[in-house]
């Protein structure tokens, strides 16, 4: 794949129905950012996995996908029913140290600004941005948080009252550390994703894990960049 940006993907595969057990082989634990290209409408997904072959292999299952998109609003998930996987092309933009993982995913999303991609943060498993969102605002309202911390420009006053609430949230919550899903908010309290624990967002960010705990504690922002919640 080259394109404007002169991005030259690393290996590219056609006849991705055919070749499906030659993308296990090549991919097996290895780790980088990858792209699902609709030879249709030329749409794009940009995506990044720790274990590309398990993550391609989420692709291949016709029900999984199905379940995904109607419990998740997956637009990859939905392409693929959509025009089946034999109308796609799978690029590896780049094999990379999990170290790095998270900034060359971002680093693709801003120069290719993909159609498929929900929200252009990189670290979105599959895509999975709306469902957890909204399990997210659900967890805030139960918790008694006026939802006013999405999309919107927030002033300084109003900045210390979400900072208020989230930390008397996590006071509050009764959920050990240790055992719970983080949320990853921008600086200015947009939420970006969430993970399924502290160990995960510890490996894909290159954050020590001691350190999430203590910003998951005090509720400071990490590196004037994230704010973190326990769920």
């Amino acid at each position: 794949m080259k394109n404007k940006k002169n991005i030259t993907s690393y290996i590219s595969y056609t006849n991705v129905d055919i070749n499906k057990s030659i993308i296990y082989k090549d991919n097996r634990r290895k780790s980088g950012i990858y792209c699902w290209t609709n030879i249709i409408n030329n749409k794009i997904y940009i995506g990044s996995s720790v274990n590309l072959s398990r993550r391609f292999s989420y692709y291949y299952n016709i029900s999984r996908l199905k379940t995904i998109n109607i419990n998740r609003h997956n637009m990859i998930a939905k392409a693929i029913l959509k025009y089946k996987i034999l109308n796609f092309k799978l690029d590896i933009l780049e094999y990379c140290n999990t170290s790095i993982l998270i900034n060359r995913e971002q680093y693709y999303l801003d120069s290719l600004n993909p159609e498929y991609n929900i929200l252009k943060y990189a670290g979105s498993s599959l895509g999975f941005v709306h469902s957890e969102e909204t399990k997210l605002k659900l967890s805030i309202k139960n918790k008694g948080i006026n939802n006013f911390m999405y999309g919107k420009t927030h002033s300084e006053e109003t900045k210390f009252k979400i900072r208020t609430s989230l930390r008397e949230t996590l006071k509050n919550s009764g959920k050990p550390v240790k055992n719970c899903k983080v949320g990853i908010y921008n600086s200015d309290y947009k939420l970006i994703k969430i993970l399924d624990s502290v160990p995960l967002l510890s490996k894909l960010y290159n954050i020590p894990r001691s350190t999430v705990y203590r910003y998951l504690k005090t509720g400071k922002i990490y590196d004037n960049k994230y704010y973190f919640i326990s769920l």
